[in-house]
């Protein structure tokens, strides 16, 4: 069915979109990880980074163990996401879909990290570990090279606004399964 539309004095206001089973379909589970990523959040010479580099646009991050993070399409990985930037503190988001948490600082979430997550609060020191299906919904921000397997670029970052535009960001592209 359509979903329902509310009205004012006969204008029609946006859709409300309810639509839960999405992600009930997708169950993720840490066995169907395909991959395991680690990022470091911390700084550079003055500079905000991740695992060391500077944002670069259009240059796939590397993750902890040198592998550039091209996941593919509809696959699961974990990624541990640590702050390792002093006494700073990192909303981390990102982009393409949601995630699940599954520990901080080695102990499982709290009831207010469960479920799924666009964002994670990286407190000093923090270490999360997330899990996440890559099954995008059209993102207007993506770009794709047009070649076959390339869904498109993605980007995660802090949250923070000075951050942020200082480029405490890293770049994913997303590959056809």
């Amino acid at each position: 069915p359509d979903p329902p539309v509310a009205t004012n004095d006969g204008d029609t206001m946006m859709p409300l979109r309810n639509d839960p089973a999405r992600h009930i379909e997708e169950v993720m589970s840490p066995q169907d990880a395909v991959a395991t990523r680690e990022f470091k959040f911390d700084r550079s010479h003055g500079e905000w980074a991740v695992n060391g580099e500077l944002f670069q646009a259009h240059v796939i991050t590397r993750d902890g163990e040198g592998r550039e993070a091209r996941p593919r399409l509809n696959t699961v990985e974990i990624w541990t996401l640590t702050n390792s930037s002093g006494g700073w503190v990192h909303p981390i988001h990102m982009h393409a879909d949601m995630f699940e948490m599954l520990e901080r600082n080695g102990h499982p979430p709290g009831p207010e990290e469960q479920g799924l997550k666009e964002t994670v609060y990286l407190g000093r020191g923090d270490s999360v570990r997330v899990m996440f299906k890559f099954a995008p919904q059209p993102d207007p921000w993506s770009r794709a090279t047009g070649a076959e397997d390339d869904i498109g670029d993605y980007v995660f970052h802090c949250h923070n606004v000075e951050h942020e535009d200082m480029a405490m960001m890293g770049n994913f592209n997303l590959m056809g399964p």
